[in-house]
Protein backbone atom coordinates (compact mmCIF):
# COMPACT_ATOMS: atom_id res chain seq x y z
CA UNK A 1 0.00 0.00 0.00
CA UNK A 2 2.83 2.67 0.72
CA UNK A 3 4.15 2.14 -2.83
CA UNK A 4 1.16 2.78 -4.18
CA UNK A 5 1.28 6.58 -2.13
CA UNK A 6 4.87 6.88 -3.49
CA UNK A 7 3.71 6.55 -7.11
CA UNK A 8 0.78 8.76 -6.61
CA UNK A 9 2.63 11.26 -5.12
CA UNK A 10 5.37 11.19 -7.53
CA UNK A 11 2.49 11.47 -10.52
CA UNK A 12 0.99 14.56 -8.65
CA UNK A 13 4.87 15.93 -8.26
CA UNK A 14 5.51 15.62 -12.09
CA UNK A 15 2.36 16.44 -13.19
CA UNK A 16 3.03 19.67 -11.07
CA UNK A 17 6.55 20.47 -12.04
CA UNK A 18 5.23 20.47 -15.95
CA UNK A 19 2.24 23.28 -15.39
CA UNK A 20 5.32 25.38 -13.64
CA UNK A 21 7.17 25.06 -17.46
CA UNK A 22 8.58 28.04 -18.94
CA UNK A 23 5.98 30.52 -20.60
CA UNK A 24 7.42 31.45 -23.49
CA UNK A 25 7.81 27.41 -24.54
CA UNK A 26 6.54 26.77 -27.57
CA UNK A 27 6.83 30.60 -28.44
CA UNK A 28 8.63 31.73 -31.44
CA UNK A 29 11.82 32.34 -29.89
CA UNK A 30 13.14 35.57 -32.40
CA UNK A 31 9.44 37.25 -31.07
CA UNK A 32 10.32 36.53 -27.26
CA UNK A 33 13.88 37.95 -27.79
CA UNK A 34 12.05 40.77 -29.52
CA UNK A 35 9.57 41.42 -26.53
CA UNK A 36 12.16 41.23 -23.82
CA UNK A 37 14.30 43.83 -26.20
CA UNK A 38 11.39 46.13 -25.74
CA UNK A 39 10.58 46.01 -22.13
CA UNK A 40 14.51 46.61 -21.30
CA UNK A 41 14.29 49.59 -23.23
CA UNK A 42 11.08 50.56 -21.95
CA UNK A 43 12.05 49.72 -17.95
CA UNK A 44 15.51 51.29 -18.92
CA UNK A 45 17.33 48.24 -18.33
CA UNK A 46 20.85 48.12 -19.68
CA UNK A 47 22.12 44.39 -17.43
CA UNK A 48 18.77 43.01 -19.48
CA UNK A 49 19.89 44.39 -22.89
CA UNK A 50 23.59 43.41 -22.76
CA UNK A 51 22.25 39.90 -22.88
CA UNK A 52 20.32 40.23 -26.12
CA UNK A 53 21.48 43.30 -28.02
CA UNK A 54 24.60 43.17 -30.24
CA UNK A 55 27.52 45.23 -28.57
CA UNK A 56 28.15 47.72 -31.22
CA UNK A 57 25.20 47.66 -33.36
CA UNK A 58 23.59 50.38 -35.01
CA UNK A 59 22.83 52.15 -31.24
CA UNK A 60 24.04 52.09 -27.83
CA UNK A 61 21.84 50.75 -24.84
CA UNK A 62 22.02 54.52 -23.42
CA UNK A 63 21.56 56.19 -26.94
CA UNK A 64 17.98 53.61 -26.97
CA UNK A 65 17.30 54.66 -23.49
CA UNK A 66 17.67 58.31 -24.65
CA UNK A 67 15.55 58.09 -27.64
CA UNK A 68 12.13 56.81 -25.71
CA UNK A 69 11.80 60.42 -25.51
CA UNK A 70 11.80 61.26 -28.74
CA UNK A 71 9.89 58.20 -29.91
CA UNK A 72 7.29 59.37 -27.65
CA UNK A 73 7.62 55.50 -26.01
CA UNK A 74 8.60 56.93 -23.02
CA UNK A 75 5.36 56.59 -20.92
CA UNK A 76 4.00 53.50 -23.06
CA UNK A 77 4.07 49.92 -21.74
CA UNK A 78 4.80 46.73 -23.17
CA UNK A 79 1.18 46.14 -23.80
CA UNK A 80 0.93 49.07 -26.05
CA UNK A 81 2.57 47.43 -28.57
CA UNK A 82 1.52 45.24 -31.46
CA UNK A 83 4.07 43.40 -32.16
CA UNK A 84 4.08 41.90 -36.19
CA UNK A 85 6.45 40.09 -38.35
CA UNK A 86 7.55 41.98 -41.02
CA UNK A 87 9.88 39.56 -42.41
CA UNK A 88 11.97 36.01 -41.23
CA UNK A 89 14.35 38.59 -39.14
CA UNK A 90 12.77 42.02 -39.06
CA UNK A 91 9.99 42.79 -36.72
CA UNK A 92 7.82 45.98 -35.97
CA UNK A 93 6.52 47.22 -32.50
CA UNK A 94 3.37 49.14 -33.61
CA UNK A 95 2.14 52.03 -31.23
CA UNK A 96 0.17 54.92 -30.95
CA UNK A 97 -2.50 53.60 -33.63
CA UNK A 98 -4.87 56.51 -32.86
CA UNK A 99 -2.82 58.61 -35.00
CA UNK A 100 -4.64 58.73 -38.20
CA UNK A 101 -1.91 60.19 -40.76
CA UNK A 102 0.90 58.42 -39.38
CA UNK A 103 1.88 54.67 -38.56
CA UNK A 104 4.54 54.85 -35.59
CA UNK A 105 6.85 51.48 -34.87
CA UNK A 106 9.73 50.29 -33.61
CA UNK A 107 11.53 48.02 -35.75
CA UNK A 108 14.38 45.15 -34.68
CA UNK A 109 16.14 43.03 -36.72
CA UNK A 110 17.16 39.82 -34.90
CA UNK A 111 19.85 37.29 -35.61
CA UNK A 112 21.24 33.59 -34.86
CA UNK A 113 24.41 33.74 -33.30
CA UNK A 114 26.93 30.71 -34.24
CA UNK A 115 26.35 29.09 -31.24
CA UNK A 116 22.18 29.13 -31.96
CA UNK A 117 21.72 32.34 -30.21
CA UNK A 118 19.19 35.21 -30.91
CA UNK A 119 20.59 38.69 -30.89
CA UNK A 120 19.19 42.06 -31.83
CA UNK A 121 21.50 43.57 -33.92
CA UNK A 122 19.12 46.86 -34.78
CA UNK A 123 16.34 48.81 -33.33
CA UNK A 124 15.44 52.30 -34.81
CA UNK A 125 11.87 53.96 -35.40
CA UNK A 126 10.19 53.65 -38.40
CA UNK A 127 7.10 56.82 -39.17
CA UNK A 128 5.64 56.05 -42.54
CA UNK A 129 2.39 57.73 -43.69
CA UNK A 130 -0.74 55.84 -43.85
CA UNK A 131 -2.54 54.93 -46.60
CA UNK A 132 -5.81 56.69 -47.64
CA UNK A 133 -8.33 53.97 -47.33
Amino acid sequence: MKNIHKIFILCLFSLFLSACKDEDEGRDRRLVVVEDMLEAILEEDKRDMRGIYLEGAYRSPQELISLKKEWKIDNLELEDFEIKEESFYVFRAYYDQDDQKKSKAIAFRVRETDEDELIVDYVDQVVEEKKNQ
